[in-house]
């Protein structure tokens, strides 16, 4: 592989550490089907990582016809819950790589696009946080994926050089955000309609991930 090895890493959460995508896919197309006519499969590809604030002001830019900002938030309160509290299961390795890195020392921070209330309910309900060191939520930065932010702010956190962060994604948005912030990154595939091409790797699960030689052997 062309880039150094890491001595942290950074993980999304949403088709990375939770097998959450299929079910959001789902549900966001049949809300905005809904709510915005004329809404397509590209519209829903291109939010996908997106942070709410970003995905509202995207609606807000392509269609005339749309949820007022409150309709807006209560819908995606509602499908948090469900997918979260109810539908999405680990993904395939997640909890294996995260206690063997954890067995290694090696700093773990998560950076999602989430908010953290309702993040808070898949790192309950799965026991998440105790492999964490650092956590950046949606609502923590300004701008959010594809824009770098959230990974340096993470970066920072962990006191770690942005380029000896390995940043693990699934979207199209997240992989941009992380080459934006020069991490090297892997990008997992198999998120509906995402292509993760521009990662450093790309694997098909988190149970492939080590043979990448990209993961830190030791902190």
């Amino acid at each position: 592989m062309s880039a150094p090895q890491a001595r942290a890493v950074i993980f999304d959460l949403d088709g990375v550490l939770v097998d959450s995508e299929r079910h959001w896919e789902g549900l966001e197309t049949e809300f905005f089907s809904r709510a915005c006519p004329g809404w397509t499969a590209a519209h829903q590809r291109a939010i996908v990582g997106m942070p709410l604030q970003r995905i509202y002001a995207y609606v807000e830019e392509r269609f005339a016809q749309r949820p007022t900002r409150e309709e807006f938030l209560a819908a995606f309160g509602a499908m948090f819950r469900t997918v979260y509290g109810e539908r999405c299961g680990l993904c395939p390795g997640a909890r294996e790589i995260l206690a063997a890195l954890r067995s290694r020392k090696v700093p773990l921070a998560l950076a999602t696009s989430t908010h953290r209330g309702y993040a808070a309910i898949a790192l309950s309900r799965f026991s998440l946080a105790p492999y964490f060191a650092v956590f950046v939520y949606g609502d923590d930065v300004a701008r959010g994926k594809p824009e770098p932010d959230i990974f340096l702010e993470a970066a920072g956190r962990l006191g770690v050089a942005p380029g000896s962060c390995l940043v693990v994604e699934d979207s199209r948005n997240g992989v941009l955000a992380a080459k934006a912030a020069g991490m090297p990154c892997v990008g997992i595939s198999g998120s509906p309609g995402q292509d993760v091409s521009a990662a450093d790797a790309v694997v098909a699960s988190l149970e492939e991930i080590e043979a990448t030689g990209l993961l830190p052997q030791r902190s």
